[in-house]
């Protein structure tokens, strides 16, 4: 191969090298059967796809080649499907329209850069096409050519070399592979159900990339303002559109676990590679540490690298009377600072930390502040704080409008690795502490979160303890607030004797579910897209998330616009392939249920998981679509969905409000969210 055809496959596959191979969400890097590949691709490269060619099962074959073939069917509609494209289009379009000489770029248009992406991952076909051949076409030199020039390199073609976009995609491989095969087994089955974790943990090794300056093609991207983020998202539109459920995917994944040796971490906290580090001599750990090894200054709480290592250490190998070490303040707040150097390895330990405060506590698995801390010189610093008496004030004030009474001061919880704040936890639920001085009703009591911006609460999942005289709140949440405990009990006139009254109360007085007005539920109305993507947000105790414009029939100002955000970015809700979301549109009982079990995958980090089926669980079984039908089953068997009459479920029945008051109760109770 020519030189400078080299240059062009460099720029050309740059594209699908991100999305697929990084990723390992499009697989169309693999190789099927009797493909035949260009002979000056690097040696390693084509022994690479022949091991993973060989290890290939039939379905995983048959998986992925049915993907591949919708990828490649894409080509025959550019414009239709251009939207796939359009989070790095739009990068490239900005630049493009403050570009001074526009007329020297005539082949940058979305359906080229659409183009540009199937020539480079899909045209290596069955039937012996190869990569010379792509990257002898004249279309794919052209829009190539142009956008690297558009990228800041003048020469073009003559700038960017295979060894640069190799060296590109290699390392972040390479990376990626690191980090997965340091992980045990079951975290790495946790994170292929995760997809906003693993989305994250992609993200952040392509961002090192494009941040790193010995890379030509980084700074290409770089200067058109493509970001990781973007990638990731151009991806994720791709799979919706050729891997729709997820089988490609998950074939590509099995495949590279069983070929790269993923997933071999040891469990425990270990070093990895050269066994678990010894126990730590001496007596058993039995939760706290030493005076010496806590630094007191005022309100801040320094912690001993070595003693906290230790004392992780000996929960991970058994020589401890508790899993949490715990580290106690005192007054209004305490900041507690723990070195970054005390997770090196800690990944997969199973051990606690929990910094109280008075009645409040929060309980940090270590396994996340290792995750946190990656990268950084730290330290990580644990704040628990009494809310100050104005913002006291304004909660229960706030609470007071709504008719319902705050019965704890409210506290805020909050981590920060160096200067940076943590705001989330990419749907890790951490568990959060407060203590009532007497017994809650867990019916009519919950946890709920406040936020100062929009001087709003919202539930918080929550399960409650009662004792001696008092009550002990264990709230769950996926990001850091200010957190306090509400009582009300609320009802609405239209539902008195209605079938579903109790669990409406319930769920109302929970701050999840909302009347059509201050008296009236409509438990028999039909649920519309909008309200059930608001009803998954409220339950799983998530952000609503400022909205970015995403869908044609969306605008900022629509009541949904913030849940429709936050339910889109949890993987819980999409939209319509042609941009629109429709949130008058009502939902069918199957429909319904696929969005409960979602919801149960992203809460449980996917232990939700496909069943077989041995027999008709419902009389109408063979109406339920095939896409639906997993999902059903599987809800049935946890006692979430059932019959309409005894015997029927009845799929494309409308829902109605009142059912997804119900279901979203169970689904609760299923997750340990609220009291049974």
């Amino acid at each position: 191969m020519k030189n400078k055809s080299k240059k062009l496959m460099a720029a050309s596959i740059s594209a699908s090298l991100l999305l697929s191979s990084l990723s390992m969400a499009l697989p169309a890097g693999i190789p099927l059967a009797n493909q035949a590949w260009a002979a000056e691709l690097d040696k390693q490269l084509l022994e690479k796809a022949k091991q993973l060619r060989n290890a290939m099962t039939a379905e995983e074959e048959a998986n992925i080649k049915a993907a591949r073939e919708r990828f490649r069917a894409l080509k025959s509609d550019l414009s239709g499907n251009a939207e796939l494209v359009a989070p790095i289009w739009n990068r490239v379009k900005a630049k493009l329209d403050a570009a001074d000489n526009k007329d020297q770029y005539p082949d940058l248009t979305a359906e080229n850069m659409l183009y540009l992406v199937l020539q480079a991952g899909i045209d290596y076909s069955p039937d012996g096409s190869t990569a010379v051949e792509v990257i002898q076409d004249g279309q794919t030199r052209r829009i190539t050519d142009q956008l690297i020039k558009l990228g800041g390199l003048d020469k073009g073609l003559g700038e960017v070399d295979l060894k640069d976009v190799t060296m590109l995609a290699r390392k972040t491989k390479i990376n990626l592979e690191q980090r997965f095969r340091n992980m045990t087994a079951a975290e790495l089955a946790r994170l292929l159900n995760n997809r906003a974790e693993a989305e994250k943990i992609v993200e952040e090794e392509i961002g090192k990339m494009l941040d790193d300056p010995s890379i030509r093609f980084s700074k290409v991207l770089k200067n058109l303002g493509v970001t990781s983020a973007d990638l990731i998202e151009t991806a994720k539109r791709f799979i919706r559109k050729v891997d729709p459920d997820f089988k490609a995917i998950l074939s590509t994944a099995s495949l590279i676990i069983r070929t790269e040796g993923l997933g071999q971490g040891r469990s425990g906290g270990g070093r990895r590679g050269g066994g678990s580090a010894p126990a730590p001599s001496g007596s058993t750990f039995e939760g706290k540490l030493s005076d010496s090894a806590l630094v007191k200054s005022g309100s801040t709480i320094t912690v001993d690298a070595a003693a906290l290592k230790a004392a992780i250490e000996a929960i991970d190998s058994g020589n401890a009377t508790t899993d949490t070490i715990t580290i106690a303040g005192s007054g209004d707040v305490v900041r507690v600072e723990l070195p970054v150097a005390a997770f090196a390895g800690a990944g997969s330990s199973k051990a606690f930390i929990a910094i109280e405060l008075g009645s409040a506590k929060y309980k940090l698995p270590v396994s996340l502040l290792s995750s946190l801390s990656s990268g950084s010189a730290g330290p990580i610093v644990v704040t628990v704080q009494r809310s100050e008496a104005a913002t006291e004030t304004k909660v229960a004030e706030t609470a007071r409008k709504l008719g319902i009474d705050l019965i704890t001061t409210p506290h805020e919880f909050s981590i920060a690795v160096g200067d940076v704040k943590i705001t989330g936890y990419n749907g890790i639920y951490v568990e959060r502490e407060l203590t009532i001085d007497k017994p809650v009703n867990p019916t009519y009591g919950t946890g709920v979160w406040y936020d100062p911006d929009s001087s709003a609460i919202y539930f918080i999942p929550t399960l409650f303890e009662n004792g001696d005289g008092n009550s002990t709140a264990r709230l769950k949440s996926p990001h850091d607030s200010i957190y306090g405990i509400i009582e009300s009990h609320r009802t609405f006139l239209d539902i008195d004797g209605h079938w579903a009254q109790s669990d409406i109360e319930t769920m109302a007085s929970k701050l999840i579910v909302m009347g059509m007005s201050e008296n009236e539920f409509a438990p028999d109305e039909k649920l519309t897209r909008a309200q059930f993507a608001a009803l998954l947000v409220r339950s799983l105790g998530l952000k609503p998330d400022a909205y970015q414009s995403r869908f044609k029939d969306v605008t900022a100002s629509d009541w949904h616009s913030s849940f429709v955000e936050a339910a889109f970015k949890a993987g819980l809700i999409e939209g319509y392939e042609d941009g629109t979301f429709r949130p008058e549109v009502t939902l069918d009982r199957e429909q319904l249920a696929v969005l409960i079990a979602r919801a149960i995958r992203f809460a449980e980090a996917g232990r939700l998981t496909s069943v077989q089926r041995d027999g008709a669980v419902f009389s109408d079984q063979h109406a339920i679509s095939a896409w639906a039908a997993d999902d059903v089953v599987q809800l049935a068997s946890l006692g979430i969905v059932g019959t309409v009459d005894g015997k029927s479920f009845e799929p494309k029945q409308q829902a109605s409000r009142a059912q997804a008051a119900v279901i979203l109760k169970r689904m609760l109770t299923h997750l340990k969210f609220i009291n049974e």
